[in-house]
């Protein structure tokens, strides 16, 4: 869907349920051909891209600048050295690296100490920003074949405010939200019904009012569900009554509410 909105209410061709103006950009489609055909074919661009730049090369050794499963092949003082990344990062805050030199030799491993985390424990050993150099946790040693880097990275649940001075709540690098229940419509079959372009309804507009209170920050919790899904729930208000609701990751949510006016405004 092409210029979707952090607030997602209906993607049926109208950027909001009230709005008079429809767009064929506001629908899912695998093709978008009535939009713009750009971005579908830009993907297999731009995410080996982005891969490509999880490690960086300086004159000490090599940086961690992303988390996320990878392999990076670089050469030290003419040693070859090969860092695996194991994880399932975002969602898992913890990433094993495998480092395989070909044979021992010195360098500087450095990672990435992100904004959001509360400390970080690498091979048991805690590091704060206090230990940080330019916000990176510098490990300079001499490395053997197979040795392994475990690292926690520890977050809380943040309560942040946006330019319009409503609240959104992440954990990490997750952005929550509250997923609104939909109908999805079948808008055109492609290939024989193996694709089709869709539009998604509201079951109910009730939660697009859903209001938050920095009083009630306490009642939030993170949790993890018998199938492994990540959650957040805590107490929001709908029409003035105190209610519980239950926030998944943004990027598994279609319909959805994200940010939330105070109730004290």
């Amino acid at each position: 869907m092409y210029c979707k909105t952090d607030n997602c209410y209906e993607a049926n061709e109208r950027k909001h349920p009230d709005s008079n103006q429809f767009n064929t950009r506001y629908k899912y489609s695998p093709t978008h051909e009535e939009a713009a055909v750009c971005c579908v074919p830009n993907t297999a661009r731009t995410i080996p891209a982005f891969v490509e730049n999880m490690f960086q090369e300086n004159n000490n050794g090599f940086t961690a600048l992303f988390y996320g499963p990878c392999e990076f092949y670089g050469t030290y003082n003419n040693v070859a050295v090969k860092i695996t990344q194991l994880t399932e990062y975002p969602h898992d805050l913890s990433v094993k690296c495998l480092i395989e030199p070909e044979s021992s030799v010195r360098f500087a491993l450095s990672f990435r100490y992100p904004g959001w985390a509360k400390m970080m424990i690498i091979n048991g050993v805690t590091f704060t920003t206090n230990d940080t150099q330019n916000s990176l946790i510098i490990l300079d040693r001499t490395w053997q074949y197979h040795d392994v880097i475990d690292i926690k990275i520890i977050a809380d649940i943040q309560f942040n405010t946006d330019l319009c001075g409503d609240t959104y709540i992440s954990r990490g690098p997750v952005l929550y939200a509250i997923e609104l229940e939909s109908d999805i419509l079948i808008k055109k079959n492609l290939l024989n019904g193996k694709y089709f372009d869709s539009g998604y309804i509201p079951c109910s507009r009730a939660d697009e009012s859903i209001q938050f209170s920095y009083a009630d920050m306490e009642s939030f919790s993170y949790s993890t569900s018998p199938e492994g899904k990540q959650y957040i729930e805590g107490c929001f208000y709908l029409n003035k009554t105190k209610i519980v609701r239950k926030l998944i990751p943004f990027g598994q949510t279609i319909l959805r509410k994200v940010t939330f006016s105070n109730i004290e405004s």
